[in-house]
Formats: C-alpha cells, sequence, structure tokens
C-alpha cells in the first residue's frame, strides 16, 4: 500500500494545475483573435492554481509579490497590474468550467460504509 505523502500531492496538484491553466490560456488566446500580455497569462495561470488549491471564488486582495516593486505602483507599472487581475479573472472564470476546481476533492462512499 503506498503511503499518503501530503507534500508531494501539493506539488503534482500544483504543477498539473499549472500545465492545465497554460494549456487553457492558449484555447483562450485562439478565441479571443488577439495578443495577450505576459501579465495577463500570469494572472490567467495563477488562477487555475488557486482553484486547483481551493482558495477562495475572489482574486487575491494583493497581486504576486513580483508587483511589489516600485515600478508597478507607478503610472507605468500600474497596467500590468491591472492586465495581471483582468487575466487572474478570465483564468477562474475559465477554471471553474473545468475540472480543476476539482483537484483537491476526495470521493467518498456514498452508502456510508467504510473500512
Amino acid at each position: 500500500m503506498c503511503k499518503y505523502m501530503p507534500h508531494v500531492d501539493d506539488l503534482v496538484v500544483c504543477e498539473t494545475a499549472k500545465n492545465c491553466g497554460i494549456c487553457a490560456l492558449a484555447r483562450y488566446r485562439k478565441n479571443c483573435g488577439t495578443r495577450l500580455s505576459a501579465d495577463f497569462a500570469a494572472g490567467f495561470v495563477q488562477a487555475y492554481i488557486d482553484l486547483a488549491e481551493g482558495r477562495g471564488p475572489l482574486p487575491p486582495n494583493l497581486p504576486p509579490s513580483r508587483y511589489w516593486q516600485a515600478y508597478y505602483r507607478s503610472c507605468a507599472g500600474e497596467p500590468k497590474i491591472e492586465q495581471w487581475y483582468a487575466g487572474y479573472n478570465a483564468g477562474h472564470e475559465d477554471g471553474l468550467h473545468g475540472g480543476v476546481s476539482k483537484f483537491r476533492r476526495i470521493q467518498v462512499n456514498p452508502t456510508g460504509n467504510f473500512y
């Protein structure tokens, strides 16, 4: 019998969600027909990871720490943060329609008979 290792499971869930997000982003780009920024793409994929890890339905209050630098707090950097959030929202919506939000669910026996 295999032993459950939470840290390995966390890594597998995160990497699988990341790969699913990248594939979904490619489909999204194709359907969108416009060029998407790297910041949009990063937000989109992060939403997939957050859904897989069971995080809440709302985007995080703060963007990732790389956006905390002075440049991103300036007028020049603000649109990049807005793109990240736009990508996150689009990825979250897209991910909800896929199966990524079920990655952490464990199937239970509906009859209640456990061994």
